[in-house]
This record gives structure tokens, C-alpha cells and sequence, in this order.
């Protein structure tokens, strides 16, 4: 029988720090018009001008013994591109990410990690736009396909409504999303990395519950069972309860930031 406790933390840089803006009331609205599980909690952890060796060497270990997540949401890579010399060379880069997440999967146990695809910027602060952009696109093929490769613990989430004209969703520095209409196509992006993540992983737990070895066919099919579930489900509104500083949580339970 599936546990349908679900812990899922979102964790990376500036942009995951940011969801937690005014009390972080924008990103619960989006969260109440889905279809979040009862029992499952939702966590933020976002520390601004972060990379992912800051991440990991500063943050990773404290945070995950702490919240102790079944589901991690990564938005991180962004910072480490706009570098020169090797360590922001894309390949660099997705290699970092590739090791942190296999860092949560073994040295963690967590059952499913996302990574949110990189986003182009309209300001830098080492490279110029037009090499920082390239690099983006690159970076995010590097992942998709090391993602693919990694099996059914990981998953590559691509945020939508950002790439035609990616200046009007930025603020004046060109690299957060702004409050017109930049924020809320990231809260809405992250909403849907979650429930969609809560999906896959129950689902994991039904599939794989009565059997120790699985085939990729029957991992290619469960996947496209959930993707094919979870786009074809009617969002309802589900109130959710704001934890202590902005934790949130579906259940009555009360939890605590670090610090």
C-alpha cells in the first residue's frame, strides 16, 4: 500500500528564494488550485547567489537532515554558467548538477529528484548575454539527456512561457523574474513540477512495491501512465495551511525553518 506522506522540498537559488516573497501568499494561491494529496508537505529552501558548490558545500547537509524529503525540486545551475574558465562551461556545470543529484538519491535516499531547466537572462555578470544565452541551451540539452539516461529517480522539468521574449518577464538586472508577470509563470511552473512529482512517486510505489527488478520498458510505461494522468485531471482548490515561516503544508502539522 503507497504511504501517501509526502515530504517535498523545492530547493536551489535566488529564484526559489524569491517564492517566498510576501509571506510567500502568491505561491500558496497557485498551490491551492491543485490537487495536492492530504497528508503531503511542502517546503522552501532557496539562498540567493547560490551555485552548486556553494549549495553543497554550505547548505545541502543541514538542510536534508532536517527535512528529510522523499521529492527534491532543484532549480540550481543558473549562477555556475555565468563564470568564466572552465567551471562555467556547460558540460562542467551538468557534471556538478549530475553528482549532486545522485548525492540526494544515494547519500540521502531520496525517491525522486527534479531539475528545472535553466533560463536564459537579459544581463550578465561575467559573460556576455549572447555567450551566457548559448550556454543555457546547451547546459539544458546536456541535461536532458544525462536525465534520460539516469532512469526513473530523476526528471527533467522544463518551464514554459519564458522563451519567446524573456525580457518582459525579467526585472531591471535581467536575471529574476519580475512581479508583472515573471513571478507568477515561475510559482505556476514550480506548482506543476510538484504535483507532478507527488504523482510519479506514488506511482513508483505501486508499481514497484511487489517486485525488486523492473525492465525500462516497464519504466517507460509507467512514466507516460502518470504524464498521461496528471494532464488529463481537472484542478480542484484544496486550502492549504501556511506553516511557520512559509512552510506549507496540507496537514494540521506545524514545522520550522533552520535558523
Amino acid at each position: 500500500m503507497e504511504n501517501l506522506h509526502k515530504r517535498i522540498l523545492l530547493l536551489g537559488h535566488s529564484f526559489v528564494h524569491r517564492v517566498q516573497d510576501h509571506n510567500g501568499e502568491d505561491f500558496m494561491d497557485q498551490l491551492n488550485v491543485y490537487n495536492i494529496p492530504d497528508h503531503c508537505e511542502i517546503y522552501v529552501e532557496g539562498f540567493p547567489g547560490a551555485s552548486v558548490d556553494a549549495l553543497v558545500t554550505h547548505h545541502l547537509h543541514q538542510v536534508m537532515q532536517y527535512y528529510n524529503p522523499d521529492v527534491v525540486i532543484l532549480d540550481i545551475g543558473g549562477n555556475d554558467l555565468d563564470r568564466h574558465g572552465n567551471s562555467g562551461k556547460p558540460s562542467y556545470v551538468g557534471e556538478s548538477i549530475i553528482t549532486l543529484m545522485d548525492t540526494l538519491k544515494e547519500g540521502y535516499n531520496v525517491g525522486l529528484i527534479v531539475w528545472c531547466q535553466a533560463l536564459n537572462r537579459g544581463k550578465c555578470r561575467q559573460k556576455t548575454i549572447l555567450d551566457y544565452n548559448t550556454d543555457v541551451h546547451d547546459l539544458n540539452g546536456i541535461m536532458k539527456h544525462r536525465i534520460e539516461e539516469a532512469g526513473h529517480t530523476h526528471i527533467y522539468w522544463t518551464h514554459r512561457g519564458f522563451w519567446k521574449v524573456p525580457l518582459e518577464d525579467w526585472t531591471s538586472d535581467g536575471i529574476h523574474p519580475n512581479t508583472t508577470s515573471g513571478r507568477k509563470k515561475y510559482i505556476i511552473s514550480v506548482c506543476k513540477a510538484i504535483k507532478y512529482s507527488i504523482s510519479v512517486v506514488n506511482h513508483m510505489e505501486v508499481s514497484f512495491s511487489n517486485s525488486t527488478t523492473c525492465t525500462s520498458a516497464m519504466i517507460l510505461l509507467y512514466l507516460a501512465q502518470v504524464t498521461l494522468t496528471y494532464y488529463s485531471q481537472r484542478l480542484s482548490n484544496i486550502p492549504l495551511q501556511l506553516g511557520h515561516n512559509t512552510i506549507y503544508s496540507v496537514t494540521t502539522q506545524q514545522h520550522h525553518l533552520i535558523g
